[in-house]
């Protein structure tokens, strides 16, 4: 007879959080809410506060992944509300400034991320400490104050690397490439990338292999090296074919390279079979941000493809989308495809208006009214 092993409620509480946290990183986002939320009655039925605080920390964050933003503030504003010094209540504030951060609210993402960062050093996480550090320079380089970020991501890369985490180092790296390509230090940007590329392949994190690859591949469109960009998304489709990959964030992220290029090509029924496709995830795994830009790009692709007014219905529809989500850099860069497109229809008042509207975006976005005007600008120039 097989005898059932009795498990501590307190060990129980654990295996929900830490299967949660395993699903979640699987993308398997519905089974991860509802193992939390079993954690979460379950330690108010024992009691266990700390346990019940780090599930509900942990649901804010999935909350935050999934793109639910309003229901992961509303969770981790009640972790932070906690008086005891917890990793719990860390982590909740890091949450609530990510998604100020997502929202373009950098002074209330900064007042959270320095919160967070107190707390851990209170409670001496170093590897935390570098995390928050690495958000604040977030801040900082879509502030465009660079040099700040630059000292921000260092400082944050000396204590992985010194600590050995290699997985970090190599997000460092990444997030420091992306900041070289916005100062258009196009090999700097490259040689980040590599270096990302060349830790990621050596520890098998083939997710961050694959977002390495494609950032590749969006660079060399740029430059309209259209041979080195497709070596680098066939690379990109090569791996997650064998890995099996299927975490939503990196095939939409997938979809929408594949379709610039494309589009940059002039192969755009290509471009529209990958935006179509892009949108169809976003809209069933409630991804708003990917949504919207992935309306704003087919609308612009039709446009292109079709020499009419057809495709800014499509814009129109990434603009309302951003609008009602409160995500005004997807907002701001709609209204720039729209006054890309207007003027290709040789729309000057459409493109007027649209241009306003950009303006009115950035400075939500954060921007100072002068730096917009010069964005958009540079939009109009070209026709």
């Amino acid at each position: 007879m097989t005898r059932i092993k009795h498990i501590e409620p307190d060990r129980v509480l654990k295996l929900l959080i830490d299967s949660a946290h395993v699903l979640r990183l699987l993308a398997r986002y519905p089974e991860a809410e509802e193992r939390l939320n079993l954690a979460v009655r379950t330690s108010r039925a024992l009691a266990n506060q700390s346990q019940g605080l780090l599930a509900e920390a942990e649901l804010a964050f999935l909350y935050y992944t999934c793109g639910l933003l309003d229901k992961g503030l509303e969770v981790a504003k009640r972790v932070a509300a906690s008086q005891d010094l917890t990793e719990s209540r860390a982590s909740a504030w890091n949450t609530m400034g990510n998604i100020h951060l997502r929202r373009c609210n950098f002074m209330a993402a900064e007042q959270c991320f320095l919160k967070a960062l107190t707390c851990y050093q209170q409670l001496g996480r170093e590897t935390s400490i570098a995390i928050i550090k690495n958000n604040l320079a977030n801040i900082s380089n879509v502030r465009g104050d660079h040099l700040s970020a630059l000292k921000l991501y260092n400082q944050s890369l000396e204590i992985f690397e010194r600590s050995g985490d290699v997985f970090r180092t190599a997000h460092v790296l990444y997030a420091i490439s992306q900041m070289q390509l916005e100062m258009n230090a196009v090999d700097k940007a490259r040689q980040y990338l590599q270096r990302s590329l060349q830790l990621r392949t050596r520890m098998q994190d083939y997710r961050g292999l694959v977002n390495c690859l494609l950032s590749l591949a969006s660079i060399e469109t740029d430059l309209r090296d259209f041979q080195a960009a497709s070596g680098y998304l066939e690379q990109a489709d090569e791996v997650i074919e064998k890995r099996r990959l299927s975490d939503p964030h990196l095939i939409v992220f997938r979809h929408g390279t594949a379709g610039i290029l494309f589009f940059t090509m002039g192969e755009h029924r290509r471009a529209e079979e990958c935006f179509l496709a892009l949108i169809e995830i976003s809209e069933r795994m409630g991804f708003a941000e990917f949504l919207s830009g992935g309306y704003n790009w087919l609308g612009k692709n039709r446009v292109y493809r079709d020499r009419s007014s057809e495709g800014l219905k499509d814009i129109e529809q990434g603009i309302i989308l951003a609008a009602s989500k409160d995500l005004p850099y997807e907002e701001k860069t709609g209204w720039g495809y729209m006054a890309e497109c207007c003027l290709l229809l040789s729309d000057r008042a459409g493109a007027e208006e649209a241009a306003a509207r950009y303006i009115e975006a950035g400075v939500r976005q954060g921007l100072s009214r002068e730096q917009a005007e010069e964005e958009i600008g540079k939009i109009i120039k070209r026709f």
